[in-house]
C-alpha cells in the first residue's frame, strides 16, 4: 500500500499542493452535504415513535367502545399509562391538512402511513402545539374515530441531546478535525524539506567549513535544490582545501628567502642602509602574515571554548602593559562568550594596535545587550568619517592622512580591520565602527553569550 501511494504520489510542489487542495475541498463538499442531510426534518426520537404505536393502539380500543365509555377508557388508560395523555375532544376541533395532492399529511415516522387505517380510524398527523404543566410545548397526534370525535395524543417532550451528542456537532467535529490533521500532513510532506534545507543552508560556513549533506526528500523541486547544494558543499569544501594547501605553500615559499634576507642583512656594517632594509623586511613581513591572515578568514582550526570576557580582556591589559602601553577597563562580571581564544586574542590585538597608532588613551568596555555580549575598543583619535568606514572593513584600505599621523603609521597595511572583521564574523559576531563621544573611534564587537 506504501509503495502504490509512493508510486502515485505527485512530485512537484505545484502538484501536491492542488493536491491537497482538491482534497480539502472534497472534505468540504462532503461536510456540507453530511449537514444537509442531517438537517433535513427527521424522527423525534424513538421514544416518540414508541409513543405514537402505544397511542395508536389505544385509540383503536376506544374507536370500539361506545362513545358513552370513553372517557372512563380514558381514565383508566391514564392510570395504567401514566405516560400516555389523551383527550376526548369534539368532532371538527382539528381540519386534516392535507398535501397538493391531497393526500393527508401524516409525519413519515408515524407507524401508521395512511388516514385511514380501518374501521374508520383516522389520524389526521400532528396537531395544534400547546403548553403543559410545566410550560414546555407538546404537539398532539390528532386521531379521528370512525363517529367523528376526534382523540388528543399528547406527545412526550423532544430533549435534545447533549452537545457533544448531537450528531450533527460531531459529524463537523469528526471532518473539521479531519480536514486540519490533512493540511498539517500536507504542509509538514511539504513544508519539512524546505525547513531541512534551509537548516544546511543557514549553518553551512557558520561553525565549519566541512560539508554537511543535506537529506534528498521530499517533492522534485525540494530535491533538485538540495542535490545542487550538497555537489556546491562539495566543490567549496575541495576549493578551500586547495587554497589551504597554496596559502601553506606561498607561506613557505616566500619565507624562506625572506629569511635568507634577514640573515644576509644582519651581517652588514651598521649603518642607516642596513637599518633600512631591516625596515623594509618587517614590513614585507607584517604584509605578508597579515594578508595570510586576512584570507584564511581569521580561522586557525582551533576547537571553540568558553570564554570568560573579563579575564579575556584583563590578560590582554597585561599583555600590553607588558611592553609599557596602558589599557582602561571596564567590564561587567559574569559574561562569557564560545569562541576560539587564539583568533579573537589577534582579533583584539588588531583593533588595539590600530587605536594604538593615533591614541594613547584606549579604553576596553565589555557589557551585555539582550543575548548579546558587547566589547568595545574606544580611542579619542582622529576618527573615521560616517562615508569611509564601510571602506575601512575591506582588505587593503587605509584611512585618509587624518588618520595617518602616528609615528607608526608605515606600518599600517589595511588589513587590522579587516582581519578583525572576519573573525568576528567567523564567530557569529558583528563589527560595527562608531564615533566615540568628544571624538575618536569606538569599535564595537557584538558576540553570543555562551
Amino acid at each position: 500500500m506504501t509503495r502504490l501511494i509512493s508510486r502515485l504520489w505527485p512530485e512537484s510542489i505545484a502538484a501536491q499542493l492542488l493536491l491537497v487542495m482538491l482534497t480539502s475541498l472534497g472534505m468540504l463538499v462532503m461536510l456540507f452535504f453530511a449537514a444537509f442531510r442531517i438537517l433535513q426534518p427527521g424522527p423525534p426520537g424513538e421514544d416518540a415513535f414508541a409513543y405514537g404505536i402505544k397511542a395508536a393502539v389505544l385509540v383503536a380500543q376506544m374507536n370500539e367502545t361506545d362513545s358513552e365509555l370513553r372517557q372512563a377508557l380514558v381514565a383508566d388508560f391514564a392510570s395504567r399509562n401514566p405516560d400516555i395523555h389523551l383527550r376526548l375532544m369534539p368532532a371538527g376541533s382539528y381540519v386534516l391538512k392535507s398535501r397538493d395532492d391531497g393526500s393527508p399529511r401524516v409525519p413519515f415516522w408515524m407507524p401508521f402511513r395512511f388516514s385511514d387505517f380501518g374501521q374508520g380510524l383516522k389520524a389526521l398527523g400532528l396537531g395544534p402545539v400547546e403548553l403543559d404543566e410545566d410550560g414546555e410545548e407538546r404537539s398532539n397526534l390528532v386521531f379521528e374515530l370512525a363517529d367523528g370525535q376526534q382523540v388528543f395524543a399528547r406527545m412526550p417532550p423532544r430533549r435534545e441531546p447533549p452537545v457533544w451528542g448531537n450528531p450533527l456537532l460531531q459529524l463537523i467535529f469528526f471532518l473539521v478535525l479531519s480536514l486540519v490533521m490533512l493540511l498539517i500532513w500536507g504542509t509538514r510532506m511539504l513544508v519539512l524539506p524546505l525547513s531541512q534545507l534551509a537548516s544546511g543552508v543557514g549553518s553551512f560556513g557558520k561553525t565549519s567549513m566541512q560539508a554537511v549533506p543535506i537529506a534528498e526528500h521530499g517533492p522534485l523541486e525540494v530535491r533538485k535544490a538540495a542535490h545542487a547544494f550538497n555537489r556546491m558543499q562539495s566543490r567549496i569544501q575541495d576549493l578551500v582545501e586547495r587554497r589551504t594547501r597554496m596559502l601553506a605553500a606561498i607561506s613557505h615559499d616566500l619565507r624562506t628567502p625572506l629569511t635568507r634576507l634577514r640573515l644576509r642583512t644582519e651581517l652588514m656594517p651598521d649603518g642607516d642602509i642596513k637599518q633600512r632594509n631591516l625596515a623594509d623586511l618587517a614590513i614585507m613581513e607584517g604584509q605578508l602574515d597579515g594578508a595570510l591572515t586576512y584570507l584564511s578568514d581569521g580561522r586557525t582550526g582551533e576547537l571553540s571554548v568558553k570564554i570568560d570576557v573579563a579575564s579575556f580582556l584583563q590578560g590582554i591589559r597585561d599583555q600590553y602593559e607588558d611592553v609599557g602601553a596602558e589599557l582602561a577597563i571596564e567590564c561587567e562580571v559574569g559574561l562569557s562568550v564560545l569562541g576560539r581564544f587564539s583568533e579573537l586574542t589577534r582579533a583584539m590585538t588588531n583593533l588595539i594596535d590600530n587605536a594604538r597608532r593615533y591614541d594613547d588613551r584606549i579604553r576596553l568596555i565589555s557589557s551585555s545587550v539582550d543575548d548579546r555580549v558587547v566589547i568595545e575598543v574606544e580611542d579619542h583619535g582622529p576618527g573615521i568619517p560616517l562615508q569611509e568606514r564601510e571602506r575601512m572593513l575591506m582588505p587593503f584600505e587605509r584611512g585618509d592622512d587624518a588618520r595617518m599621523l602616528g609615528t607608526d603609521s608605515s606600518f599600517g597595511f589595511g588589513l587590522g580591520l579587516a582581519t578583525a572583521c572576519a573573525i568576528v564574523e567567523a564567530h557569529d559576531g558583528k563589527l560595527v565602527l562608531n564615533d566615540t563621544e568628544g571624538g575618536g573611534l569606538t569599535v564595537r564587537i557584538e558576540l553570543a553569550k555562551a
